[in-house]
């Protein structure tokens, strides 16, 4: 175990770009006990360990979904807390393609998280953006969430870039 996480630690601090993060997404595979050696490398290495193996492990879900399902309530702690702001892209964007978990509590807290990101003006527009499509992934499961979804987001549409607008406009529409 200890060799698997040191040939991944190198593999991530050798090079940060997309070739390494698939080199690196192809070297754990589709195993889960690989792919939890990797995750702890995430959640507990030093920078700049955790925000380059978050760009490698939303190359890695993208291929492989089902490996991120065990780590949901460790994702959205990991959203709560003090991380690089490319842990939070990198964790949100993941959400945006991935079914959601059912539990109101995993739900609630990732509602919270991705309310206050949209609604912090200094948060970076990508980050904004995918809070707002896990937002409206999260209405469909608890439809009552999308009015206060609609009044945020048409709140913020005087002062978004053309980005998040088009994003916002598009929702708009779905949430109606």
């Amino acid at each position: 175990m200890s060799d698997l996480k040191a040939g991944f630690t190198e593999l991530i601090l050798a090079e940060h770009s997309r070739k390494q993060a698939e080199l690196i997404a192809a070297e754990v595979g589709p195993d889960a006990e690989r792919f939890a050696v990797f995750w702890a490398l995430m959640e507990h290495g030093q920078p700049p360990l955790p925000q380059r193996a978050s760009y490698a492990m939303m190359v890695l879900v993208t291929q492989h979904p089902f490996l991120f399902d065990p780590f949901w309530n460790r994702a959205i702690t990991m959203l709560e807390r003090d991380y690089h702001i490319a842990v939070h892209r990198h964790l949100l964007r993941v959400m945006t393609d991935l079914t959601l978990p059912k539990e109101a509590e995993s739900l609630g807290r990732l509602a919270n998280y991705c309310f206050g990101v949209l609604q912090n003006a200094t948060q970076p527009v990508g980050l904004q953006v995918n809070a707002m499509q896990v937002l409206f992934n999260i209405c469909q499961l608890e439809p009552e969430l999308s009015g206060e979804l609609r009044m945020v987001i048409e709140s913020l549409l005087p002062y978004g870039t053309s980005g998040f607008n088009s994003r916002a406009k598009r929702l708009l529409k779905k949430l109606k």
